[in-house]
């Protein structure tokens, strides 16, 4: 009975801090910028990613995708290459411009 709802409501009451202050200050003070993907991209990745490991992709799909892009973003990618990719991967044409103005702030 008591301890139950008790549990619940601690459980609750963490989650809520947890989701909506301390991962927006980790999104905004670590990185998070450089973590921008279009969802209608993700929504199909999503897919690709069930059809060829079924569930357990489709819960990969996201964390595979951002990790590939942290690469992509961290690594000395040509910008032959990695423009085309961001663009895809944001949906944003500025997507590379973006990234370029991140990398200076984070480095200042």
């Amino acid at each position: 009975g008591a301890k139950t709802v008790t549990l619940f409501v601690l459980g609750m009451l963490f989650k809520f801090v947890t989701g909506n202050i301390v991962e927006v200050h980790m999104y905004t003070s670590r990185g998070g910028e450089w973590m921008r993907m279009h969802p209608v991209i993700m929504l199909f990745l999503v897919m690709v990613f069930g059809m060829v490991w079924g569930p357990s992709g489709m819960l990969l799909s996201v964390p595979i995708i951002a990790v590939a892009k942290c690469c992509l973003v961290t690594a000395d990618v040509p910008h032959v290459l990695l423009d085309p990719l961001l663009v895809l991967i944001e949906g944003d044409s500025k997507g590379p411009h973006k990234i370029f103005v991140d990398r200076a702030r984070v480095k200042a």
